[in-house]
């Protein structure tokens, strides 16, 4: 079967045996749990001892412990990367096995931190220094110690602000083909770009 929260693959086996293994716990004891993941996702703060108390009931070891923190840390990422709504996460998770009143907890408590854990997705995700400045100069032959061109070629520089306090400049000399191919790089990505709900 294809889960949405995984992307329209397989469940992976070790996602399935941790699902056996919150079966074992009260739904209340879930909900306890998933608060110190959110937690963990959201500040990257946890607190195991507390966790472990929490699953000693069902007599569970701190490795068992760490297997569930982990799978319940994959199944909130995966669904926030795979954009998976709360009802189709509880649907999938039952049929899996979870029980529903499980099922209803962890997509419950998903729902409440989806904003949250969007913007903070989009925090840590790859950016650029913004650009501050941008020239070009269009030569027909140039020669220096460094390089020799023998066509009508563009130097551009672009000026970015790091979060260092200095501006840096990075200068590079493009010829005709490689602007069109970089032309062509560039629209390719602004579709995808536009395309992509993040």
């Amino acid at each position: 079967m294809k889960f949405k929260f995984c992307g329209d693959n397989d469940c992976q086996d070790w996602i399935l045996a941790q699902i056996n293994v919150f079966s074992k716990l009260t739904s209340i004891k879930l909900k306890l749990i998933l608060k110190e993941v959110m937690q963990h996702i959201l500040t990257g703060k946890l607190h195991l001892q507390n966790v472990c108390k929490l699953t000693a009931d069902a007599k569970l070891n701190e490795e068992e412990t760490k297997a569930i923190l982990a799978a319940l840390n994959f199944i909130i990422l995966s669904s926030i990367k795979y954009e998976t709504d709360s009802e189709t996460l509880s649907n999938e998770l039952q049929q899996l096995g979870l029980p529903k009143e499980h099922s209803i907890t962890l997509s419950k408590a998903y729902a409440d931190k989806f904003n949250e854990i969007i913007q903070m997705t989009r925090e840590k995700s790859l950016q650029m220094n913004p650009m501050l400045e941008c020239s070009y100069k269009i030569i027909s032959k140039f020669n220096n110690e460094t390089m020799s061109v023998h066509c009508p070629s563009l130097f551009l520089s672009i000026r970015t602000n790091p979060t260092t306090t200095t501006n840096e400049t990075s200068t590079f000399h493009v010829i005709p083909e490689k602007l069109t191919c970089l032309i062509s790089d560039l629209k390719e990505v602004e579709k995808m770009m536009n395309e992509s709900t993040y």
